[in-house]
Order: C-alpha cells, then sequence, then structure tokens
C-alpha cells in the first residue's frame, strides 16, 4: 500500500474535493477517496458534504471566507434551516458534526438545535423538544392498547409463558439475516411475528433505540475498519455472541415502558 501524503492544506482538499464532484463522485465516496490518500484524519465527511453542497451550488472560491460571507451571524435563519435539514436527514448528528458542517461553533450549533428549533436527545436521537398534544394522545392510545395486550395474551414477541423459551427463539439467525425488506418480512411471516404499533418520534419506546444501540456504539467506539464489509462482519459477529438475556431484556423492558409513558401523559420515558 502506497504511504499517505502528510502533508495538505485546506484550499488543497478543497480543491480535489471540487475534481471529484465534477466527476460524479458523491461525498461518500470522495471521502473515502481522501482518507486512501492523505489519511484517517483528513476532512470530516459531514465537511466534504458541505464543500460538495457549495460546489455544485456554482461556488468555485476554496477559502473560508466564502462561506462567512453568507451568513451575518452564525444563528441567522439560513444556517438554522440548515441545521434543521441536517438533523431531518440523520436523527443520530452530534452537535460538533453540525457545527463543522456549518463551520460555526459548537456554542452557536447548541442555540440553533435547543432553542431555534427546540430539539433534544432520546435515546441518542434529536426528537421535538416537546411533544404535540397529538403527538402525546397516539403514544397514551399505543401504549395502552399494547399493555393492555400483553396483560391479557400468554404469549409475547415469540416468547411462550408455558415453555419459558428464548424470546426469539432464533435471535442470532435472524439478526444474521436482516439484510432486506423483503427478507425481513419472510422471517415475520414464516415464525408469526406481528409488527406492533409504533407512535412518531418516540425512540424511547424502540428496543433498538434504548436498548441495543447504546452498546453498540461503545463496542465500535475507537475501532477503525478497511471498509463497510469489515464493519459489518464485526457488527454480526458481535450480535451472534450476545446472550440471549440481552435481548429478552430489551423487549420485555417495553412493557415498563409502555406503563411509564402512560404514567406521564404520553412524555418521553427517559430510562
Amino acid at each position: 500500500m502506497a504511504a499517505h501524503l502528510e502533508t495538505w492544506s485546506k484550499e488543497k482538499i478543497r480543491a480535489v474535493i471540487r475534481v471529484l464532484n465534477a466527476k460524479s463522485l458523491n461525498p461518500t465516496e470522495i471521502h473515502k477517496e481522501l482518507q486512501s490518500v492523505y489519511g484517517e484524519h483528513v476532512i470530516s465527511r459531514t465537511q466534504v458534504y458541505h464543500w460538495c453542497n457549495l460546489f455544485e451550488a456554482g461556488h468555485s472560491d476554496l477559502t473560508d471566507s466564502e462561506a462567512r460571507e453568507r451568513s451575518i451571524t452564525a444563528t441567522s435563519e439560513d444556517n438554522v434551516k440548515r441545521v434543521d435539514e441536517l438533523i431531518r436527514q440523520d436523527r443520530r448528528l452530534k452537535l460538533h458534526e453540525i457545527a463543522s458542517s456549518l463551520e460555526i461553533s459548537e456554542s452557536s450549533a447548541h442555540r440553533i438545535v435547543f432553542d431555534e428549533l427546540g430539539y433534544r436527545k432520546v435515546s441518542a436521537r434529536w426528537v421535538p423538544k416537546r411533544l404535540t398534544d397529538n403527538y402525546k394522545e397516539q403514544r397514551l392510545d399505543i401504549c395502552r392498547e399494547l399493555l393492555r395486550r400483553s396483560k391479557s395474551s400468554r404469549r409475547v414477541h415469540g416468547h411462550t409463558a408455558d415453555t419459558g423459551g428464548d424470546f426469539l427463539g432464533y435471535d442470532v439467525t435472524f439478526l444474521d439475516s436482516i439484510v432486506t425488506a423483503r427478507v425481513t418480512q419472510g422471517w415475520l411471516e414464516k415464525y408469526g411475528w406481528e409488527i406492533l404499533p409504533h407512535p412518531p418520534h418516540s425512540p424511547d419506546l424502540a428496543p433498538s433505540d434504548y436498548h441495543l444501540f447504546g452498546p453498540l456504539k461503545r463496542e465500535l467506539a475507537g475501532k477503525r475498519f478497511d471498509d463497510d464489509e469489515e464493519r459489518v462482519d464485526h457488527v454480526r459477529k458481535w450480535l451472534q455472541n450476545l446472550d440471549g438475556s440481552f435481548f429478552r431484556e430489551g423487549i420485555y423492558s417495553m412493557v415498563r415502558r409502555w406503563q411509564k409513558c402512560i404514567d406521564r401523559l404520553g412524555c418521553y420515558v427517559e430510562k
């Protein structure tokens, strides 16, 4: 493998981005090309997206002055709109990534996200800071119905109370086979699993958000992978090595969260 180029400037990197963008490479592909030449500590992928958007809008200046001139203040109406668009595209963005993408300070990004847009983090996702009465009512209706069904049914999510079997039975195989919506639908039909209703803006009621992604994030922290295939393989092996009780705990905690949501009149359940 050829050695990485250790010296580079922002202007040089932006010139490369402009060329690759003109060749119709998408921002993710451009970021991978940059990392292959300049190393993994080259500019972030959000910055690549930012400059691709600028070039596609007709900008040609490679310096920072152009970005500064476009905004009179960091919390301008334009920046507020752009932050909202970024969050809607990826509700797991971190404040420093938002700040980097817009070339503003983290304190300005914090002001826009919390004060201007009214977002907050629940289960590592950006959600509306204050749920509307309509959203709360939807959460209450769904939680009441699911709680009623959980108390009246002896079979919940593939777990048979009479036998004490694992809640998935084929948990590793199932998780290892989630590759397309069609395949997933096939598994659901094969084992007779029902897709439960889920209210909008409610990661606090989804086991994947409140139970799975936190440990997965800690597992991946600090690790580097050569490509997506290696990353997927690592996650698959991690899932296969998890004890069935881990998944069982996440599923069964839904009942407790349904009740807490009802007790809180539809408001978010933090823990």
